[in-house]
Order: structure tokens, then sequence, then C-alpha cells
């Protein structure tokens, strides 16, 4: 769902950006012929058209999501605020009339001016991408890692079978498949990374020159707008790194270094060359590690072929060194984007309870004057506005879902996700009880409740971004259970964690005290109610009891372990 709401909104507002992009390129042709000028007048315009209308889209969609996503609600505002702050749609407008005027050097100054405005509002509306780019580069790195961790126990593997002694054709075969497959890692660290890089410079180049292109056949500056799109592709990281044909070649064989080394194009194909590892060096220093690995075995299976055992084992161990960096530096680069990724979502959650609170508390408040609402004047109109009010609590409680699926989709939390599905049950659970007009204390004390919630919820997001934004500035690691591998670093630690089950058991024995005012004879020490919602009521605490159990048992086993 975020993909494709993502890309709804990409879609409504970017492609106007872009075409922004391509046509205020338009001054470069002035001078031309007079047909030229008059299809820049008229671009011109049709650009400061568009733009208003782009101005008037960002506010829309900004009202649209200010419910059901008030993260993207408030980017679209901000970026609105910011296009009516810089006056870029003035900008444009200005230029219309200076081109008329025939003030060409002002018009150009004044749509410079706008290039750098619609740059700085592309950055900004691009800006609710970066959690999935974050996301997907998080599960490539892994997968690197994976594969580097593989290729140094095998390594290893191989250098303990040299210094015991194992028969040197046999491992210049083994050292030879190890190479080949690290030069396939490092290739395929090219490939992606040059995707990576291209199709980051396609979002802002040749996305946008194609769709203007398809709107009108004869654009002014074609030549120079196809030329400037495409002139970084020229240039892209991914199409130079190594492994991107040299490796490929040496692949059938594997006893020969020259062939096997990445990015060996550049270099004389029949050396070990030092150069090989040059070029991964200046774009991507774990690749340059890898690359450099690779160099090593095959030395060390050359080694093996000249009867040389004792340098082949060197070489191994170099390229056992070369493979740890390679790994520690993957370590580091999945450890910060995790940080990034864990103060993205506390944020998001920090933004959506803080919207969800302040709709919950103008229900509360409209649920308290419903109440006082004598019996007898409880008529059709007041059961159509306590059901106009279940509608509202539905909705925060979709609202909740949501939350309530980013956490569970971390995975990373145990309290947290129970605490919102405990408040999302309790939020139906009102939502049932307006909608069959029931606005008596047990309702009240229900929504009461959630406020609670959602307040304890931002309370200890806010706490917890503190405490981030503290070990940043101390350079400190992040401390928590669960760190595990890589990556998989908490959302939240475990002190906030065991915070959260404090919570909820104070919660549940609170609203057990409140039960047991409706029970038919509160001094009996059994307790017993025949009232069918104080039954279910207390069915409902009796489960969040059991859950609480077993979720404060996990914690502990974790922590064992």
């Amino acid at each position: 769902m975020k993909t494709e709401s993502n890309h709804r909104i990409l879609t409504l507002v970017l492609p106007a950006i872009l075409i922004c992009f391509s046509s205020v390129l338009s001054p470069v042709c002035f001078g031309q012929s007079d047909d030229s000028l008059a299809t820049i007048k008229a671009e011109q315009e049709r650009l400061a058209e568009r733009y208003k209308q782009l101005e008037s889209k960002l506010f829309s969609l900004h009202e649209f999501e200010k419910d059901s996503n008030p993260g993207r609600s408030k980017l679209l505002q901000k970026a609105f605020l910011q296009s009516q702050e810089k006056m870029t749609n003035v900008q444009l407008t200005r230029a219309v009339k200076l081109i008329n005027d025939g003030k060409f050097k002002d018009a150009e100054k004044m749509q410079g001016e706008a290039i750098t405005n619609l740059t700085e509002m592309l950055k900004l509306l691009q800006a609710e991408d970066r959690d999935q780019q974050v996301r997907d580069d998080i599960d490539r790195y892994k997968e690197y890692a994976k594969e580097v961790d593989r290729l140094l126990r095998i390594q290893k593997g191989i250098r303990g079978q040299a210094e015991a002694g194992i028969d040197q054709t046999r491992l210049g075969k083994s050292e030879a498949s190890a190479a080949k497959r690290t030069a396939e890692l490092a290739k395929k660290m090219g490939e992606e990374e040059g995707k990576e890089s291209r199709e980051g410079k396609e979002d802002i180049n040749g996305d946008g020159e194609s769709k203007e292109n398809a709107e009108s056949d004869t654009e002014p500056g074609d030549g120079e707008e196809s030329g400037e799109a495409g002139e970084p592709s020229e240039g892209e990281p991914g199409k130079g790194k190594p492994g991107e044909g040299e490796p490929s070649e040496g692949e059938p064989s594997e006893g020969e270094p020259s062939e096997g080394q990445p990015g060996g194009g550049e270099s004389s194909e029949g050396e070990a060359g030092e150069s090989v590892p040059q070029e991964p060096q200046e774009s991507n220093p774990v690749q340059q590690k890898i690359a450099a690995a690779q160099e090593r075995m095959e030395e060390a299976n050359e080694a093996l072929k000249d009867a040389k055992r004792d340098n082949a084992t060197k070489k191994m161990e170099e390229a056992e060194k070369e493979l740890a960096a390679a790994k520690k530096e993957l370590e580091e680069i999945l450890r910060q984007l995790r940080e990034e990724e864990v103060d993205s979502k506390l944020k998001l959650l920090e933004e959506r309870f803080r919207a969800m609170l302040e709709q919950q508390i103008r229900i509360n408040e409209s649920t308290d004057k419903l109440a006082l609402t004598p019996q007898e004047a409880r008529t059709t109109e007041f059961e159509i506005s306590a059901n106009r009010l279940a509608g509202d609590q539905k909705v925060i409680a979709t609202a909740a879902g949501r939350a309530l699926l980013l956490l569970k989709e971390d995975g990373t939390s145990i309290a947290f996700p129970v605490t919102v599905e405990e408040m999302q049950q309790d939020m139906f659970q009102v939502a049932n009880r307006l909608s069959a007009a029931k606005v008596n204390p047990v309702t009240q004390e229900i929504e009461a409740d959630i406020v609670e919630t959602l307040n304890e919820l931002i309370e200890a997001l806010v706490v917890i971004q503190k405490e981030k934004e503290e070990q940043d500035q101390q350079n400190s690691p992040p401390s928590g259970h669960g760190q595990g591998q890589p990556g998989d670093a908490p959302l939240v630690d475990q002190i906030a964690e065991l915070k959260m089950l404090k919570s909820l058991q104070q919660r549940i024995f609170k609203r057990h005290q409140r039960y047991a005012k409706y029970l038919d004879d509160p001094n009996d020490p059994v307790g017993v109610s025949q009232e069918p919602d104080i039954v279910a009521a207390l069915d409902r605490l009796a489960d969040r009891q059991a859950q609480l159990t077993e979720i404060t048992r996990q914690l502990v086993n974790e922590e064992n372990e």
C-alpha cells in the first residue's frame, strides 16, 4: 500500500515539476529566429499555467491526506508553503512578461531563480520515497554481507587445507573457484550500484523529458534537453565499475588470474595488475576491497601452480584480511542505514499518534456533551449524532491499524505493537457502543483510556528520539536488546519496552478496578455480574493479562539468550 500511495503522489505531482525543469532551459535559445522566439513565449506561458495548477494540486492533496496520512499531508503542506514563500509562480509569470517585453537577460535570471526553487521542491517531495529506498538498500547490503561472510569462511578453509599439506592441484581448483565467486560478487555490486545511480538520474532527467516530449512534438531546445539528460549516463559509476565485462571473460578459465580480475578493462588484461582495484576505490570502498581480495586469490592460485605453498598461504591470508575489511565496512553501512530507517519510523509514528490524539480528544468532548442530553430528549437526532461519532472513531481505529502494521513490519518491538493493538480494540469497542447510542460512563472511561494510551505512546517516542539524538552527538553505539545482525537494530530499546509493559499492566489493573464498581455486589470476593457488557469486557481483560504474561516471558527469554 505504501508503494502504491507513493506512486500516486509522484504521478500527480512530480511530472509537472520535471516538465518545469525541461522548460526553464528555454533561455538558451534566445537570439534565434522569430519562430523559435514565439515558441519560447508560448512554452513559458504554458509552464506558468501548469505550475499554477501544481500549486493547487499540492494544497488539495494536503487536505486529502490530512486524516489518513498526516506525515505526507505535512510534507505536501510544506512544499505548498515553500512555493508560496519563494513566489515561484510569480517568478514564472514575470518571466512571461519579460519575454514579451524583449528583456531576455532579465527573463533568464528570473528563470534561473525558478530553477533553484523547483530543485528544492523536488528534493522535498522525493523525501517520502527515501524510506523505501533505505529498506531496499538494507536488503541489498545484507545480501552482500552474507556472501562476503561465506567467501571469508571458504578462504579460511582453503588456507587451512594448504597449511595441512593438501594436494596443490586440488587447492588450486578450490582457490580458482573462490576467486571466480569473489569476482562475481564484485560484478554484481558494480551492476546493482550502477543501476541505483542510473535510476536516480533518470528520475530527474529521463522521465521528465519523455513526459514532456510525449505531450509536445515540437518543443524548443529539444537537442539541448536530450543532450543534458543523456550526458550524465555516459559517465555513470555503474558502467565503468569493476566486474562489468572482463570478469565474465575470465570466469571459464578458473586458473588464470589475469582474466578473472574485476575491472581489468582499463589495465592490461594479462597482468595481475595493481590498477585493477583502483576504479572500485574511487566509486565503492567495499567493492574495492572485494576486488583486492579476488586479486590476492588469483595470486595465491598462481603461487600454487609454481609450487610456492608458503607464498600462496600468505596471499590467502591477505585475501582474508581484505574480505574481513569489506565485511566490517558493510556492517557499518548497514548500521547507518538502519539508524536512518529507525529515525524515520519513530518520527512517522509520533506524527500519526499525535494526529490520532487530536481526533480522539474531539470525539471524547462530543461524547461528553451527548451524555448530558436528558433521557427523554434522546431522539433520532441524538442517535444520528452518536452514529456520526462512531464513524469518526472507526476512522481513528483504521489509522491505528496502519501504525500497528508499521510496527509489525519492523518486527523488532514486542510491547509497542501489543499496546497499539489493544488501543485499537478499545477504539472499536467505543465505536460499537456509540453506534448503539451508549454514551454512559463506561464509554467515556474507555475513551479516556485511549487518550491516556496515545499520550503514553507519544511520550515514549519523544524520549526515545531524544536519547538517540544524545547518542548520536556522543557518537556512542545504540543501546538495547536484539541488535543481532547489522541492519536489525531494534526500533526501541529494552528499557522503553519494559516501560510500555508496565503501562500495560497498570492499565489492566485500573480497568479491573473500574469494572469492579459495576458488579452486582462490589463487596463479594468472588465478583459476579449479569451485565453482558461487563462480562464481555472482563473476558477481554483476562485475554490481555494472558497476552501480557506471554510477551513478558518472550522478553525474558531474549535477554537470557
